[in-house]
C-alpha cells in the first residue's frame, strides 16, 4: 500500500483544512522482501510483502516482540493489546 495526502495547508494552525484527501493505492506484492536494511531509499517499498515485526511496550512494562505476516495481523495483535 502506499498512502498520499494532498490538500491545502492549514491556515488556522487549529485542524481546520479547507480541501484535502488521503489516497491509497493498493498493490500486490510482486518483489521479494528486503533481508537487510537497505543503503538508500527503496521506491518500490511498496511492491514488498508486508510483514515485519510488532514491538510494543503496554503501560504495565509488558513487552510484545512478534513477526507480522500482514496488516490484517498487524490489527489483531494490536487490538489484542487493548486491555
Amino acid at each position: 500500500m502506499r498512502a498520499l495526502y494532498s490538500g491545502d495547508p492549514d491556515p488556522t494552525a487549529i485542524g481546520l483544512v479547507k480541501r484535502g484527501g488521503t489516497f491509497a493505492d493498493f498493490h500486490p506484492a510482486t518483489k521479494q522482501a528486503e533481508t537487510s536494511w537497505p543503503i538508500s531509499a527503496d521506491a518500490d517499498y511498496f511492491q514488498r510483502p508486508p510483514t515485519g515485526v510488532f514491538y510494543f511496550r503496554d503501560y504495565a512494562g509488558n513487552l510484545l516482540n512478534q513477526n507480522v505476516t500482514d496488516i490484517n495481523d498487524l490489527r489483531l495483535k494490536m487490538a489484542n493489546c487493548i486491555v
